[in-house]
């Protein structure tokens, strides 16, 4: 037995003891008349519970009510929330009134919200993502006021509108590059304010690219293929380093190289299939050599990616 547990028993021990000693007066009249009646409500483990540690802001925590609301852990939960919420003093009971009351709201808000949102997400009017965030914010207001919904949903209200914002923006193939980053900027300015150059700073250099290559989807279809390659290595020399650049231009060289080689077996590839002087053993021979000397040793990872086409259609 655990022993802080053992300590506390004995303490238990200590005070009943104690109290036995105090009432010894009153012995006689006490007799079988126990506080606790029936001996299999509160077990020795009930006690042994009450006295160790419980940690409600761990991983357990949500362990603790998986059975029932009111069990041994139950009050040090109450108990737990009173000191959470108090710094000096206990809350008062106004203050623990108010918080319970909005508590209860929030309660009967979270069930409404998902009936809601279900009705919102099924209506073919519904809109855009933003157009329900929009509903679910005004709601949110109805219910607990302009303030109190602020305080309560305003951060995560605005961390889910600024990507619906800054997506919109990106995906608007009627708006060339330079177009969606003076919105993106003024985006930025206007929902973040002093923050807004710290908004970009935190995005990672290979998502950023992405994003780049997404802002720029109207300018780069109307390239040529040599001016837009060199777009994309301004791009990678502006968010990555040499090195990386040097690699993306590397892969960049043997994608090509896979292509071109693919598009000259196909001509081959159609010369032999059309053939009316070869049977169908001698067609699959001779497309086996076609593949082997123009893929070389990547020939076995061709035929796996063709068997792989043939499956899906």
């Amino acid at each position: 037995m655990n022993k802080k547990v053992v300590t506390g028993i004995a303490g238990l021990l200590v005070l009943a003891f104690i109290l036995y000693q105090f009432f010894s007066s009153d012995s006689g009249s006490a007799g079988n008349d126990y506080l606790v009646k029936d001996s299999r409500s509160i077990s020795l483990s009930d006690i042994r519970n009450t006295l160790q540690k419980a940690d409600f802001t761990g991983r357990k925590a949500k362990d603790y009510f998986s059975g029932e609301v009111v069990n041994s852990y139950t009050l040090r939960y109450f108990k737990f929330i009173q000191r959470k919420f108090s710094k000096e003093k206990n809350l008062s009971q106004e203050e623990a009134e108010q918080l319970y009351e909005l508590y209860r709201k929030f309660v009967a808000y979270e069930d409404a919200l998902a009936k809601k949102m279900k009705t919102w997400m099924s209506d073919p009017g519904a809109g855009s993502s933003l157009d329900v965030l929009r509903r679910m914010h005004q709601y949110q207001m109805e219910i607990f006021g302009e303030e109190t919904a602020l305080k309560l949903f305003g951060a995560d209200i605005k961390a889910r509108e600024y990507p619906l914002r800054r997506k919109h923006i990106i995906v608007d193939d009627s708006l060339y590059g330079h177009e969606k980053e003076e919105r993106i900027n003024k985006l930025n300015r206007d929902m973040w304010g002093d923050d807004a150059n710290s908004i970009e700073a935190r995005v990672k250099p290979v998502d950023r690219y992405r994003e780049k290559m997404d802002i720029y989807s109207k300018d780069l279809g109307e390239m040529n293929a040599e001016e837009k390659a060199e777009k994309i290595r301004q791009f990678r020399e502006e968010l990555f380093t040499p090195e990386i650049v040097e690699r993306l231009e590397k892969v960049d060289a043997l994608l090509v190289a896979r292509k071109e080689r693919e598009a000259r077996y196909r001509d081959e590839e159609q010369a032999v299939v059309n053939d009316p002087n070869l049977s169908e053993e001698e067609k699959k021979e001779k497309l086996a050599e076609l593949q082997n000397r123009i893929f070389g040793e990547d020939a076995e990872a061709f035929r796996r990616r063709e068997a792989l086409t043939r499956g899906k259609r």
